[in-house]
């Protein structure tokens, strides 16, 4: 084979002399390149994306899921809880099922007689009443591996309304909600969840209440980074004047006189800054203000009044950093003390100030343990995500993020209403909440829709109105760590209920099964059963030219060829010989493309501005790809390509080689 090798390699080395035959063989290498490199892409970004939405609906809904189905309503099992008092003549849910010491609640002695028409009991071997919830959850839990963790999900209806306080106005959210229970317990939530931003910290602090503890707890939670001026601006008082440098602003005139002096924070803003002051009908004028050792001189073409103010205008970013004394003896907001240090129109401002007229930025969360616990969502010592609660703001909700387009923030309160009937009439009840967290539903169609907030909230709606929905309701979610072994323990699952005798009662679905994910990923799958499709093929065409440039190459070789068999090499070597150029000719193109694809995914999302740049809106929409695509290469995808690559090479070397087989050393006497 050494010798076969070495011969197929100084083929396939360009030379001058064999100009037409090298200039195919580049080609064809290109062209399968190419090929190579597209597929590999295409294929890679196909299967982060998939990944991405399975990973986005999982986090909201278990890999698989048990719903109690019309025959396990329909049970004395779960009707009997009615007719007991030992169940307080209510029906249970799952998660009080299996709090329950006895299946069956009812006594003959104290509860009334049963309807003629109740459900007949079903009764196992050793003559008790079967509980479908008990034997379920320790079916789950026997599953092989201990893979599986189950957990109650519970969904009710209820009316969100939430008051937004903006800018000492007021106006409410109003929207029908269908509201879940929490899982502290779901670690992959916490990838759905989105970081608080400046606007969230700001609302929280401006509705706490006035209190140095509040501001404390605050504070122990939230490392400010960087401030900015509100829309009032910020004075700009003798104790932050550069020691030396220029300012340029907007002269406010009264009276003929300067008596205010609003600065941009760059010179190219005071244009708009003084159209904008001009709208207003105020009467302006450009200023500038030298200042040398730490004194100020104002230049203008009006006279500046006596004690004019300089304001720094609004959203001035300062790097700041909170002063801890100012924070031990603070008896409201204003009383903070920040040092801040920033760059207006290339001069330097540095001092320490209040917080009056100042708001955050950036800041960001401490993980350090404090004693108290944060407004938001966060993970306790355990690592459990906690949706919190508090005395003044009420229980905290995560809502889905499309409520930020409503200009909702975190710390934004209102309350859930739900109606319970009384002796003459339906009351509406209330419960006070606050929006402490949103999440991103991906593509779930009722996330818009969903709130997750404590299971006992959801037991006080529970009770009055219920979601008569397998998918929703009431059930039990299966989460595994291993997405992809839904499917099967969704198979094992429905054999183990079976083998109880109580599969009738319960309604097995993986994450492929739910009504709103199959379409998704049905579609997804025949895309890319297509592409790799139409990638063979394209792949076969391709690699087409590799036989026409082996042909040309033993056509132009048949002398040697001859002298090759005349010394001794069989045919079948002689085929081997062009058999590992079409090989090598693969193998190479595989490796071109393979790098020219992990080259481009690492720059992807350079690819992706450039393709929105050009095209005037996004390429790919943020609500269904994310803010960017996946760039990770696809090991299952590069080997199918790589292999489907190799082998077709080889096929298309053997005709060629068949060829070069066949030439006998007298037929090239003869035509000589």
């Amino acid at each position: 084979m050494r010798f076969e090798l070495t011969v197929a390699l100084k083929y396939l080395i360009p030379r001058y002399r064999q100009l037409s035959v090298s200039i195919i063989s580049l080609i064809s290498v290109l062209v399968i390149s190419l090929v190579v490199w597209l597929v590999v892409l295409f294929l890679s970004v196909t299967d982060g994306i998939e990944k991405k939405w399975v990973e986005q609906l999982v986090a909201l809904n278990a890999p698989v899921r048990m719903a109690p189905t019309d025959a396990y309503y329909r049970s004395y099992y779960y009707q009997i809880d009615q007719l007991s008092l030992d169940s307080n003549y209510t029906a249970k849910t799952i998660g009080e099922k299996l709090l329950t010491s006895q299946s069956d609640p009812y006594d003959p002695m104290l509860d009334i007689e049963l309807p003629y028409d109740f459900p007949e009991p079903d009764h196992n071997a050793s003559g008790l009443l079967k509980d479908p919830v008990k034997e379920g959850w320790e079916a789950v839990t026997m599953l092989k591996g201990n893979q599986a963790r189950p957990a109650e999900y519970e969904v009710s209806f209820g009316n969100l309304r939430i008051s937004l306080l903006r800018d000492e106005q007021q106006t409410f959210l109003t929207q029908v909600s269908y509201i879940a229970s929490h899982d502290a317990q779901n670690a992959r939530l916490k990838q759905m969840l989105l970081e608080p931003g400046s606007n969230d910290y700001n609302n929280i602090l401006s509705s706490l209440e006035p209190q140095p503890k509040n501001l404390k707890d605050f504070f122990s939670h939230v490392n400010v980074t960087k401030v900015r001026t509100t829309e009032e601006g910020f004075l700009l008082s003798p104790s932050f004047f550069p020691e030396n440098g220029t300012l340029e602003g907007v002269g406010i005139v009264r009276h003929h006189e300067i008596r205010k002096v609003v600065i941009p924070q760059s010179k190219q803003e005071i244009e708009a800054l003084q159209a904008h002051l001009n709208a207003f009908g105020l009467e302006t004028t450009l200023v500038k203000m030298l200042f040398d050792q730490e004194q100020m001189h104002i230049s203008s073409d009006k006279n500046a009044a006596r004690g004019v103010q300089l304001v720094l205008n609004d959203q001035v970013p300062f790097q700041a950093k909170l002063l801890p004394a100012s924070l031990e003896t603070a008896t409201s907001l204003s009383s903070l003390q920040f040092e801040i240090e920033g760059d207006v129109q290339g001069t330097p401002i540095v001092g320490i100030t209040h917080y009056d007229q100042l708001e955050i930025d950036e800041a960001h969360q401490i993980e350090a343990a404090s004693d108290s616990t944060p407004l938001w969502l966060h993970a306790d010592d355990e690592g459990n995500i906690v949706i919190p609660s508090d005395h003044f703001f009420g229980d905290g909700v995560l809502v889905a993020k499309h409520f930020q387009n409503s200009d909702v923030r975190l710390g934004d309160r209102g309350y859930l209403s739900y109606y319970t009937p009384t002796a003459s009439s339906m009351q509406e009840q209330r419960i006070p909440i606050y929006v402490a967290g949103f999440y991103d539903p991906g593509m779930m169609p009722v996330g818009n829709k969903l709130l997750f907030v404590d299971p006992a909230v959801v037991a006080l709606l529970r009770g009055n109105m219920s979601v008569s929905d397998t998918m929703l309701g009431n059930g039990i979610n299966i989460w595994l760590k291993d997405v992809t072994q839904a499917g099967a323990v969704k198979d094992q699952l429905i054999h183990a209920l079976k083998s109880r005798d109580i599969g009738q009662y319960w309604d097995v679905q993986s994450f492929e099964d739910y009504d709103f994910a199959k379409p998704v990923l049905q579609q997804l799958e025949s895309d890319k059963n297509l592409f790799t499709l139409i990638a063979i093929i394209i792949l076969i065409v391709a690699c087409s030219n590799i036989i026409s440039m082996l042909i040309l190459l033993v056509n132009d070789k048949r002398r040697e060829i001859g002298i090759l068999q005349s010394m001794g090499a069989s045919p079948k070597r002689i085929a081997a010989i062009f058999g590992i150029c079409g090989f090598s000719m693969g193998l190479a193109s595989c490796v071109i493309g393979t790098a020219a694809a992990i080259f481009t995914l690492h720059h992807l999302q350079s690819l992706v501005n450039l393709l929105s740049f050009l095209q005037g809106h996004e390429a790919f929409q943020s609500a269904f790809y994310g803010s960017q695509l996946p760039n990770e290469l696809s090991v299952n995808s590069l080997l199918f390509v790589l292999a489907a690559t190799m082998i077709i090479s080889l096929l298309a070397g053997i005709v060629p080689a068949i060829k070069a087989a066949r030439i006998r050393p007298t037929e090239i006497l003869k035509a000589d």
